[in-house]
């Protein structure tokens, strides 16, 4: 049974819809050893963020401004949601700097800018860190 963690998740769903209104149609976060993702539209979970791990197993998901993780969801995984929640900027930056990857989009960070600041302008803007 999924268990919901009370950690205040607004920022990641905020987030997840200024970079929808911002014309993303499939929006994917990286960081901290986790990927998030939109659930689609026309799914039985439409609105959630579905969360997986970097190797793609399905660990939970955010809905009514709450993590629910399944069984194979670790602590580190919950604490993954919390430290992003808290500044999803900052964790994306971190991922950009210790991966050469943007967290936004999953491509490399080429120009000295983007590298110097850990995510590719054009993401910056469309997800809200500007």
């Amino acid at each position: 049974a999924a268990e919901a963690q009370s950690v205040d998740l607004s920022t990641i769903v905020d987030m997840f819809m200024h970079a929808k209104t911002s014309g993303y149609k499939r929006p994917i976060y990286r960081a901290e050893g986790v990927k998030i993702s939109l659930a689609p539209d026309n799914s039985a979970n439409a609105g959630a963020l579905y969360v997986k791990t970097e190797e793609g197993d399905y660990i939970g998901k955010v809905a009514d401004g709450k993590f629910y993780a399944t069984r194979g969801a670790t602590e580190e995984h919950t604490q993954a949601i919390a430290i992003i929640a808290t500044n999803p900027r900052d964790a994306a930056i971190r991922y950009g700097r210790q991966t050469g990857s943007c967290a936004c989009c999953g491509r490399t960070l080429s120009n000295k800018q983007s590298i110097e600041l850990g995510i590719g302008p054009i993401c910056a803007d469309k997800w809200g860190f500007m």
